[in-house]
């Protein structure tokens, strides 16, 4: 009965666990729209108030001159109780005024960058009134040219809407990607003393090097520090994320062999994403995007085709190869959401990343299906070691038999 139900598992498990959690994901992603309660127009300048022009929310400016953003919204008496303002994004750090009164301060790590994460601040009862209230976004200055100033839309409304949307934001986006951070370096310390006692097998160097790119790329999901300017630590995270999959199909290409037809395609695919990236950090960002963020996106789908073709032809001959090929396509559609939710935000649906539990899941994936060869060797091993013995055995037993043979024939040949 165990091996039956091990079977089906085996079987048919690759496209319902994977679908589930797929569902459960995008349920966990959904949220109605918040549109009603979006701050998207005001007036910008700078520190001094000079250079005052309108604005128009997400704002996106290189440099590193700090800058001021006005904006008004007209209350009735029945909306200013029990509210909150959520910002989508925030790439410098910023101070937020309410009416004159300071509620957030700057934040005392200078290399604060929350671009994908979801901002929020309380409101005390009375900082609102009815008629005209005003919002005064304050963003730090930079002492690097390579930093760069984002503000994404902000959000005043009730605070029983705005915060269960701050909380399960962040569960699935910047906490999620902290848990698979964890979890990366439990996969990455797991993989180096291998790769290490192993120098001749490059597979778990390759492995190695995935884990390591995904787990750059997870801490710019996870925490708002980095350790470079953020225009150039944007660049470092997505290369690292394009350098994980290179390294993936480069492990793929060692552990399942695949077609030449598809293997000439892997270094090409990783040169053009790299220029890809390369682009998307030169070009002007004022919408979220640009002719090199599309060419990257569309590279790594390709890529990732790639490597669900490879485990596709492995799929008779490895069991776990349907479950790559399962985890490689729920990459596809979580980046794709992730990609989506950019644009979705201008209309108030603020939705969490969610590429990081993708990655997790294609990591642990790659490890089971180490750790299984792993096993089957050190069983091929071990049942080589038993026929062995039981050669060894036999063979013993035949010559103390052709000893005792001689040893008799001597004894009838002795004239004494």
């Amino acid at each position: 009965m165990q091996s039956r139900w091990s079977r089906l598992l085996l079987e048919h498990g690759w496209w319902v666990i994977t679908s589930l959690l797929l569902l459960a994901l995008l349920m966990g992603r959904a949220q109605a729209p918040l549109g009603e309660y979006l701050l998207t127009n005001g007036q910008q300048s700078n520190c001094d108030g000079s250079v005052a022009r309108p604005v128009r929310l997400p704002s996106y400016e290189p440099g590193q001159d700090c800058r001021r953003i006005l904006l008004r919204r007209t209350l009735a008496v029945t909306e200013i109780h029990d509210q909150a303002l959520l910002i989508s994004g925030v790439g410098r750090d910023l101070r937020v005024w309410v009416n004159g009164k300071l509620l957030r301060d700057f934040d005392p790590r200078t290399s604060f960058d929350g671009t994908s994460q979801l901002l929020g601040v309380s409101l005390q009862p009375g900082i609102l009134r009815e008629g005209e209230n005003e919002l005064l976004i304050h963003i730090r200055s930079s002492s690097h040219p390579l930093n760069r100033s984002y503000l994404g839309v902000l959000l005043l409304g009730p605070s029983e809407l705005l915060w269960p949307t701050h909380q399960r934001i962040r569960r699935l986006g910047a906490q999620g990607a902290q848990l698979a951070v964890l979890f990366g370096l439990g996969i990455l310390l797991t993989l180096l003393p291998m790769a290490w006692s192993r120098p001749q097998e490059p597979a778990y160097r390759w492995f190695a090097l995935a884990v390591l790119g995904s787990l750059i790329y997870l801490w710019h999901m996870g925490w708002p520090l980095r350790p470079l300017p953020t225009m150039l630590w944007h660049w470092v995270a997505h290369a690292a994320l394009l350098g994980a999959l290179w390294a993936m199909l480069r492990y793929s290409i060692v552990q399942a062999g695949p077609a030449p037809r598809l293997r000439r395609w892997v270094d090409p695919c990783a040169a053009f994403g790299a220029v890809a990236v390369l682009v998307k950090s030169v070009l002007d960002q004022g919408w979220l995007a640009n002719l090199g963020d599309l060419l990257f996106r569309v590279d790594m789908i390709d890529l990732l085709i790639l490597l669900a073709g490879f485990w596709w032809q492995r799929r008779h001959a490895d069991p776990l190869a349907r479950w790559l090929v399962a985890a490689v396509l729920m990459n596809i559609v979580l980046g794709a959401a992730d990609s989506v939710r950019v644009w979705s935000t201008l209309r108030g649906e603020l939705a969490p990343y969610l590429l990081h539990w993708g990655i997790l899941y294609l990591l642990v994936l790659l490890l089971v299906g180490q750790i299984r060869r792993i096993l089957n060797a050190l069983h091929t091993a071990e049942h080589a070691q038993s026929q062995l013995s039981q050669a060894l055995a036999q063979r013993t037993l035949e010559l103390q038999q052709e000893f005792r043979r001689r040893q008799q024939a001597v004894f009838f040949q002795d004239p004494a």
